[in-house]
């Protein structure tokens, strides 16, 4: 897990547009009161992305697969 701290809300939409910039496809947004969640695909990886509101933080997991293993 990669953890940028002292991020906003900016920062992460920001990442999210760079994923797509590289060849991310989006697969799935959700929000829960100020935290924000996203999970990107490409053929090889799956990418979640999450925002923190209360500790201005974005973390990032990478699993790498060769099958999606999503619904």
């Amino acid at each position: 897990m990669h953890i940028a701290s002292d991020t906003t809300l900016e920062e992460y939409n920001d990442f999210l547009v760079e994923m797509e910039l590289v060849g991310f496809v989006p697969y799935t947004e959700n929000q829960i009161g100020d935290n924000h969640y996203a999970t990107y695909i490409t053929a090889a990886q799956i990418v979640n992305v999450m925002y923190f509101a209360n500790k201005g933080e974005t973390r990032v997991t990478v699993d790498n697969t060769d099958e999606y293993g999503l619904p």
